[in-house]
């Protein structure tokens, strides 16, 4: 094989956008470390570098949009003490939508191999991960809002709830806007009225 001499980050990165592809496109049985290094344009020795096996690329790959989005909403949590809950409503979707639409098939791929008997100890790791930072996430909102004297956010199943219409509306839109005329940001808008005033507005 020829490969490009890049730089070990840049390894990682084409190793998680080819494991996502594939693993979205033939689910987890039926990708394999070697095609997923071939994709990436490295040695099948580089992805067991970087992630240790084919679940650990598994996770990381579906781990990663979320991670990104919780880095940024924590971030937009401590530059911001002291927005209103609309507008950290709105960037809570803003954060999560963009980065899910960044990295679709990893998203895909975690929504396939959640059906795999052979991905379930792979989905297993993603699931605590994602638990452990959403619940994270939870407490730093609540450490927040008690320094500004305000009721903390709600339930850790509300804030679980939001997170699953953003990632429906990104994972499932071929369906769900087929002929409608909905970009990015009048999905983002729609789902931001309803998060924060509810489905019976009288003007919507």
């Amino acid at each position: 094989m020829t490969t490009t001499r890049r730089s070990s980050a840049a390894v990682r990165e084409d190793l998680l956008k080819a494991a996502g592809y594939l693993f979205a496109r033939r689910g987890y049985a039926g990708a394999s470390t070697k095609e997923i290094a071939q994709l990436a344009g490295t040695y099948e020795t580089s992805l067991y570098t970087h992630f240790g096996s084919k679940a650990g690329i598994f996770s990381a790959a579906v781990i990663e949009p979320f991670t990104e989005f919780v880095q940024s909403f924590r971030a937009t949590l401590t530059q911001q003490q002291g927005a209103s809950e609309d507008v950290l409503i709105a960037a809570f979707v803003d954060d999560l939508y963009d980065s899910l639409e960044s990295h679709h098939d990893a998203v895909m791929a975690f929504v396939l191999g959640m059906r795999e008997p052979d991905a379930a100890e792979a989905v297993s790791g993603v699931q605590d991960s994602l638990a452990e930072m959403f619940d994270a996430l939870h407490a730093a909102g609540r450490n927040r809002d008690a320094k500004a004297g305000r009721p903390g956010p709600g339930r850790p199943v509300v804030q679980r709830l939001m997170i699953g219409l953003v990632v429906a509306a990104s994972a499932f839109a071929p369906w769900l806007f087929a002929g409608e005329d909905a970009d990015p940001a009048t999905i983002k808008r729609a789902m931001t009225e309803i998060l924060v005033s509810g489905v019976r507005t009288e003007d919507r």
